[in-house]
């Protein structure tokens, strides 16, 4: 029901910015292929079967899981699988692995797939998933790291972490049994990155973990993770399809303050409306640079609708963590 009422919103913006007045398009290429792993070889019958996922891969001998509606069986459906009850945060599929497991050596599970361009040295990029612990997790770890490397890793011999550094960390999201929660970092490449492997690259006694019980099943912190996605944030910006229209929006996704360069005087105010379409702030834009704080805001997706002298109206989407 939320999904369905989310995409009307959203095409009710589209529709209605299309009409009489001029729409600003824009342009954020996700790098990651099947983001949601929803394209499929084959469907998972089975734990460990990530493989099945098309382009993803467990680089080590550790078995992440692939779960999806398609799965016939007990143990890799959605929402039910063999490490708990959850629907998928968007399609019908996500996959799932163990990021801490105090009981069994540092044991760790990762997936990693190939991106679809290379990274651009000294360019600036965001990397986000959503994730939410599985119900048989008797701990609760927010430790979720990015690693970006320029060859395909492979260590098929083990299955504890993996000792390299990764760029991107989760740093402030905590997850939980019931929510898909958005973790999102900013990195600045190297230049020839072309592979994202993602899972826990600490040891046990260096990562966090609290113990919460009420599972009979697994002594770990075991995270599913869904809608993985890397854009370079040069991209975040309204293209200008309209001559005039020259804003720059940064960054994207947003946590705290949200910057707004506007390097055109015709531009004079500025909506911002949560994703049922109700306005939460309007800022009137006096000069080139504004920054809005959006501390207050709750986590999700909002749209921007610039104004200019005209009373034509151009829209923008961010994604607040």
């Amino acid at each position: 029901m939320k999904k369905t009422f989310l995409l009307f919103t959203a095409l009710y913006f589209s529709l209605s910015f299309a009409g009489g007045w001029g729409e600003a398009a824009f342009a954020q290429t996700n790098l990651v292929p099947n983001p949601s792993f929803e394209d499929t070889i084959h469907c998972p019958t089975l734990p460990g079967e990530i493989s099945y996922a098309l382009d993803w891969i467990s680089p080590t001998l550790g078995s992440p899981d692939y779960n999806n509606s398609c799965s016939t069986g007990i143990y890799c459906g959605v929402p039910i699988n063999y490490t708990g009850y959850q629907y998928a945060h968007t399609g019908n599929a996500y996959a799932g692995f163990c990021i801490y497991t105090p009981d069994t050596g540092n044991y760790r599970e990762y997936i990693q797939i190939q991106l679809t361009d290379t990274l651009m040295k000294n360019e600036k990029y965001s990397v986000s998933c959503f994730g939410s612990i599985a119900d048989s997790s008797q701990y609760l770890s927010n430790n979720l790291e990015f690693l970006f490397t320029k060859q395909m890793i492979a260590f098929p011999s083990i299955q504890h972490e993996i000792y390299l550094n990764p760029q991107g960390k989760n740093k402030r999201t905590v997850f939980d049994k019931t929510n898909w929660k958005l973790v999102q970092d900013t990195f600045i490449a190297k230049g020839g990155e072309r592979y994202l492997t993602i899972g826990n690259f600490l040891s046990d006694s260096s990562s966090t973990g609290i113990y919460v019980g009420g599972a009979n099943v697994g002594y770990w912190s075991y995270l599913y993770v869904d809608d993985i996605s890397v854009t370079d944030l040069k991209e975040n910006v309204l293209a200008e399809t309209i001559p005039f229209l020259n804003i720059s929006i940064y960054p994207n996704p947003v946590h705290d303050n949200l910057i707004v360069e506007v390097n055109n005087q015709e531009i004079n105010e500025l909506k911002i409306y949560n994703s049922f379409g109700i306005l939460i702030k309007t800022v009137y834009i006096k000069q080139s640079r504004t920054e809005i704080n959006l501390n207050n805001l709750s986590s999700g997706l909002y749209y921007l609708i610039f104004k200019n002298n005209n009373s034509k109206q151009f829209s923008k989407t961010i994604i607040k963590n």
